[in-house]
């Protein structure tokens, strides 16, 4: 088992399982989310070949990792992952004990908690290398070798989708406390007393900004009469589920209800992100998630007024985007946490090949 400290002594990455097959030729990069599995197959020179993404099976792990297998045989004509896949990084939304090999907690996927890892990996993988690199870490490393974190030191990386989470490179490393906790603002309290929260808070700020609250003010405003022209408001009266990916979509589609929704939404991330930055002072904040990256412009514009109107005069120098590289984000940071086969720190490797046009 290898594993790989930073500067601050922080094990961000390490791998869980077996030794390194230079056979077998492709890299496998996993990320589990508590909505959508994300999986990528790159060659050895930083191409995705594959590229997948199925509904997270919330009730097993075992039954996601399966689903994994079968769809690595669906690319490669049936064949086992150890006859094509050389290694493999995983992403887990989750807190994991290496030492019991127990999902500890995991608040938008509570039926994985005492799921064994490791041993489901050994049995359905046959035993390939894994490489585990928690999802925002990993998103964080896809942005600085490939993104647009490149010839940045210092900086953030924000993901917005059923959670909130934050990966961040400081001084020239990657940072995760004493603990690998560090960055876990999803679960700052933003209201004492408020919503409750899967990881058995109430108030976090993941319960006022993600998928769950946009849906909750849906049915609020939709109950306030206020709204009567959105058709959104006919399908809640009728007992429809809407998801947050709806009012997206009805914010692309200038329904004035949805604009207000993720008005809030981005007003709530600004506050959010301008006590980030007055705490680190990051030259780059980028955000990432399917909150971030399916919501028109407007969104984004919101979250930028609020954190100037929140952070005193001359201290807001932090260039604020969102992630070019979407969701592939935490797959080429999977891919290259194992191209380098974890020797030594992972942020201080060599300049990756070039991305081929995608």
């Amino acid at each position: 088992m290898v594993f790989v400290r930073t500067s601050a002594g922080a094990r961000e990455a390490r791998f869980v399982l077996g030794g390194w097959n230079t056979l077998a030729g492709h890299i496998l990069s996993v990320d589990i989310g508590a909505t959508s599995t994300v999986m990528g197959i790159f060659d050895g020179d930083a191409n995705l070949r594959h590229k997948l993404k199925f509904p997270t099976n919330k009730h097993s792990f075992r039954e996601n990792v399966k689903e994994i297998k079968r769809r690595i045989a669906q690319c490669f004509g049936g064949s086992s992952p150890d006859q094509v896949i050389c290694g493999m990084g995983l992403g887990l939304p989750v807190l994991y004990d290496e030492q019991t090999d127990i999902i500890q907690k995991a608040a938008n996927l509570p039926q994985w908690v005492d799921q064994r890892v490791k041993l489901v990996l050994e049995a359905e993988m046959n035993n390939i290398p894994v490489c585990l690199l928690t999802d925002v870490y990993a998103s964080l490393l896809g942005e600085k070798m490939f993104g647009a974190a490149k010839h940045a030191s210092h900086f953030v990386n924000i993901c917005v989708g059923t959670g909130l989470g934050m990966g961040m490179f400081l001084s020239g490393s990657l940072y995760g406390g004493a603990n690998n906790l560090a960055g876990a603002i999803g679960h700052m309290t933003f209201r004492e007393g408020g919503r409750p929260c899967g990881c058995g808070k109430s108030g976090c700020v993941e319960t006022y900004v993600c998928g769950g609250y946009m849906e909750e003010l849906l049915r609020k405003k939709c109950a306030s009469g206020e709204y009567g022209s959105s058709r959104l408001c006919d399908a809640v009266q009728r007992g429809e589920v809407i998801s947050s990916f709806e009012i997206i979509k009805g914010a692309h589609a200038n329904d004035q209800l949805c604009i207000d929704i993720l008005n809030e939404i981005g007003h709530n991330l600004g506050l959010v992100i301008a006590d980030v930055i007055l705490l680190l002072d990051p030259e780059l904040v980028i955000l990432n998630g399917g909150v971030i990256i399916n919501s028109p412009p407007f969104l984004i514009d919101k979250i930028k007024k609020t954190v100037d109107a929140n952070v005193f005069a001359g201290a807001n120098t932090a260039n604020i985007l969102i992630s070019t590289l979407g969701e592939e984000a935490s797959l080429y940071g999977h891919y290259w946490a194992v191209r380098n086969h974890l020797a030594g720190s992972v942020s201080s490797g060599s300049a990756p090949p070039a991305i081929a046009q995608r």
